[in-house]
């Protein structure tokens, strides 16, 4: 019989990977003639399912294991055989292979977006165009069909600090004694 405590005991060593000492408890318990689909049921299938819905929480980690057993009664010893079933194993290992491969392609499409993205951004804030400006004046019509000065379009329109300064022609016509001082 499976009593609590034996199952607990046996849960430890699978799960701290005690191969061993598993072997050891399932040979006892054929050693005192368990009904194998006890020994199934109650050993086998419980502990299986209590590993999976830890692995399922992430609180266990590795690669989680299926295994095929055979149980085939010979004289008075039933023969257990095991192993590995590679098929789970290997649908796993697709489906990842799958899984990285959308992966990749989102990354990928996630990465031409933003280009895409960076791309506007970078001309929302770009004069294109011909832009309207008085011959006079040097107002500039905006969209809405208003004048305005050339400062304040820039500003509403561009990413551009502007600066207040004069040019050399400008400075000879309108402060002519501030070049004369400078001769000096």
């Amino acid at each position: 019989m499976i009593t609590e405590d034996l199952y607990q005991n046996y849960l430890k060593d699978l799960l701290d990977g005690r191969r061993s000492q598993c072997l050891q408890t399932v040979g006892e318990l054929i050693d005192n003639d368990i009904d194998v689909k006890r020994l199934y049921v109650d050993l086998f299938q419980r502990s299986m399912y209590h590993v999976g819905e830890l692995w399922e929480n992430n609180r266990i980690s590795g690669f989680p294991h299926s295994y095929i057993f055979s149980f085939h009664p010979m004289d008075s010893e039933i023969l257990v055989l095991g192993h590995l079933d590679t098929k789970d194993v290997e649908k796993m290992q697709v489906d990842i292979m799958l899984l990285n491969q959308d992966l990749g392609n989102l990354n990928r499409e996630l990465h031409k977006k933003n280009a895409q993205l960076q791309d506007a951004l970078d001309h929302v804030k770009t004069l294109q165009g011909i832009i309207p400006i008085c011959m006079h004046c040097h107002k500039i019509r905006d969209e809405r069909q208003i004048w305005d000065r050339l400062e304040a379009y820039l500003s509403e329109h561009t990413s551009a600090e502007l600066s207040h300064s004069i040019c050399p022609d400008c400075m000879e016509k309108y402060y002519p004694e501030e070049d004369d001082d400078e001769a000096e």
